[in-house]
């Protein structure tokens, strides 16, 4: 083996060490709700220190999961490497943790510049190489918002049955159409969303519908006849 070539693997064992700083068993250090900010600080530093991401632009979140298979539209299975695909849009950089279904990447912009077009326009590529879903969280200032952006891009991605792209920045919506189907939402669920234990129990039932679909509801029962049943204490 020449010199060059042991410098080259001395090189790429180097970054690698640098991205296991950074990544853990099941997420990144620096997007992971857990972890305090002094864990977070010291995980940015290093991805800054070993030029892994750069310092002082704007930050996004950026999930990708793949589509249902009874939705995604024929394409490749094999999900993109983000990583290099941010390196081919000028002034993106990311630090990404992939599995064979899903990834999640933090990505910086250059200081001074907008964040949300070049991330938009990542986030398209990503979705045209396959049946991805792919979400954006931000953009935020700095490190100190990424656990914000985090669950900005979660809510992004919630919004997609099929696979596409959804942006935290343009999802917007009326007041009034807002007003409108919160009141549904009371009206068909028997829930008060100003009771934070009726904001909860609606929290944890949309969370085990994402995980285990729709429950049986007994046919014996009238429309209407379920209403959640609370203890009063």
């Amino acid at each position: 083996m020449s010199v060059e070539q042991i410098q080259a693997l001395v090189d790429e064992l180097a970054a690698r060490l640098g991205r296991a700083v950074l990544v853990d068993d099941r997420d990144l250090r620096l997007v992971s709700a857990s972890r305090d900010a002094a864990t977070r600080d010291e995980a940015w530093d290093e991805a800054v220190d070993r030029g892994l991401l750069d310092d002082g632009g704007h930050l996004a979140i950026l999930f990708v999961r793949r589509a249902a298979s009874g939705d995604a539209p024929p394409g490749k299975a094999f999900l993109p490497d983000v990583e290099r695909l941010a390196r081919d849009h000028p002034g993106l950089r990311a630090l990404a943790a992939t599995w064979p279904r899903r990834a999640i990447a933090v990505v910086a912009g250059r200081p001074g510049e907008e964040l949300d077009g070049p991330v938009r326009a990542l986030a398209d590529e990503i979705g045209k190489a396959g049946p991805w879903r792919v979400a954006v969280g931000g953009p935020v200032p700095g490190p100190g918002g990424l656990a914000a952006a985090r669950r900005q891009a979660d809510i992004a991605l919630s919004t997609l049955r099929a696979a596409g792209v959804a942006c935290w920045a343009e999802l917007q919506v009326h007041r009034t159409t807002l007003y409108y189907r919160l009141g549904r939402i009371e009206q068909i669920s028997g829930l008060s969303l100003r009771d934070g234990r009726d904001r909860l129990l609606a929290h944890l039932a949309l969370r085990l519908y994402q995980l285990h679909g729709a429950p049986a509801v007994p046919t014996d029962v009238e429309e209407g006849g379920l209403k959640p049943q609370r203890d009063a204490g």
